[in-house]
């Protein structure tokens, strides 16, 4: 039975003192495609934006929104612009960073409209949200603060165009 001990506490001095911190890499933002759009409209049916750790862009070829969307890069705000925004891919909520992609209550449902947010991670996966305008019961407190930051981004970012 000593020797049982003896090995147990050997097993746990070994695991308790292997430090795989170094191995690791975190896992990071590199950008954030975020847009917000409508089905029923005739203009702004979709308003998209992209911010990376360099620069922020504005997609004007795209209309509409569908779930196949990929971003163009068609305009390049100046670096004050970037300067003044930069802090967002910080501001991510982790519930974001860490899923796997989800809707969001209802999008664009009932003509209200909906969020878009692409993340595109550091390991190459990307990160598909869809969120309705309307504060749902399925939205976390910082998806909405996440939703009403966003909204007031957008809504500077045409005034700038």
């Amino acid at each position: 039975m000593k020797s049982f001990y003896l090995i147990l506490i050997s097993l746990t001095f070994l695991f308790l003192s292997c430090n795989n911190d170094d191995d690791t890499i975190e896992n990071t933002i590199e950008s954030l495609v975020f847009g917000k759009y409508a089905g029923e409209c005739l203009e702004n049916c979709f308003t998209v934006f992209k911010i990376d750790t360099e620069k922020i862009t504005k997609d004007t070829t795209v209309k509409y929104y569908s779930d196949d969307f990929t971003f163009k890069n068609s305009f390049v705000y100046s670096k004050e612009v970037f300067e003044k925004y930069n802090s967002l891919l910080s501001s991510i909520p982790n519930e974001l960073k860490n899923g796997t992609g989800k809707t969001y209550g209802c999008p664009d449902c009932a003509d209200q409209g909906g969020f878009c947010f692409i993340l595109q991670m550091s390991d190459g996966k990307i990160k598909k949200y869809n969120v309705d305008v309307d504060n749902t019961e399925d939205q976390s407190t910082e998806i909405v603060v996440f939703k009403n930051k966003i909204t007031n981004i957008i809504e500077e970012l045409r005034v700038i165009d």
